[in-house]
């Protein structure tokens, strides 16, 4: 499948989910959010970069939500070559998942979450032979987190995620979620 079809199909189910979401929520049940964080490759070879998302979900009930989000992990600086060349990573996707949770102590809760992010890459050299090279895939990603509830509208969470880009990618980020 090629990377239109890919993000194509992931807009439709992106609005396919947040629409149903908005039809049948009710007050809380439905959020977005934004994030920033880190993004760092298992590939030694290439630096971390500063990561970025925006999402959107729906709580099912206080222990399982959907949601679907776009991450863009930012320009991960590679080796430099003897031509003095520099390679950099740019890669970006639509994520959706699942996520389980468990409140505890009124506002806290944990939650871990699995789901697939339709992604692609391009790796680009700068220098007198310079030019880029760009693939992408459908893959599994995992994740672990916490969150605090400051309010019953604003939310905070922290959240380490692993994703497979050709090699692992771990984003450790931050994010603020409104409920509505």
């Amino acid at each position: 499948m090629n990377n239109r079809k890919k993000y194509l199909l992931a807009s439709v189910l992106f609005t396919v989910l947040s629409t149903s979401s908005m039809v049948h929520a009710e007050k809380g049940d439905s959020y977005f959010g934004v994030g920033l964080g880190n993004a760092s490759p298992d590939d030694s070879a290439y630096d971390g970069a500063i990561g970025w998302r925006f999402f959107g979900g729906h709580s099912v009930n206080q222990n399982f939500a959907l949601e679907a989000g776009y991450i863009s992990f930012g320009d991960m600086d590679g080796p430099v070559t003897p031509e003095g060349e520099t390679k950099v990573l740019s890669s970006t996707g639509f994520d959706f998942s699942a996520i389980g949770s468990y409140p505890f102590a009124d506002k806290f809760a944990v939650f871990g979450k699995l789901g697939f992010l339709v992604w692609g890459s391009k790796w680009s050299n700068s220098g007198p032979t310079g030019g880029a090279v760009s693939t992408g895939d459908t893959d599994l990603f995992y994740g672990l987190g916490g969150r605090f509830d400051l309010s019953d509208s604003i939310g905070f969470l922290g959240t380490w995620e692993r994703y497979s880009l050709g090699d692992d990618v771990d984003l450790l980020s931050a994010s603020v979620i409104y409920r509505f």
